[in-house]
């Protein structure tokens, strides 16, 4: 996924990383991060994961970006000049454009 603003970029890193430290036994390595559930590894085998763990990455991981997203957008509506990425701007100038399509 390729994004236009960078917390995105690094919110998708932290679904990611808690992804990585869960273990993968097709990749051949143990979880770090054992959650409820967690088959330790034995001789012939590597570590299962019986929690749905992915779910749970997934869901943190939109939790985190609409509340990332909501904090922004109300910091920047209170202190304009925070606004690096002028997305004010563009939004008015893509508000602009489409009255003028519509006329």
């Amino acid at each position: 996924m390729v994004s236009k603003r960078p917390h995105i970029k690094k919110i998708l890193g932290l679904a990611f990383f808690l992804r990585v430290l869960a273990g993968e036994p097709v990749l051949k390595y143990n979880a770090v991060l054992k959650y409820p559930y967690y088959q330790e590894p034995t001789e012939d085998s590597y570590g299962v994961q019986k929690f749905p763990f992915r779910i749970l990455c997934m869901l943190i991981n939109l939790i985190t970006t609409i509340a990332v997203s909501y904090l922004t957008k109300k910091l920047i509506k209170k202190r304009p000049n925070l606004d690096v990425l002028e997305t004010e701007k563009q939004n008015d100038y893509e508000q602009m454009m489409m009255k003028e399509l519509k006329a």
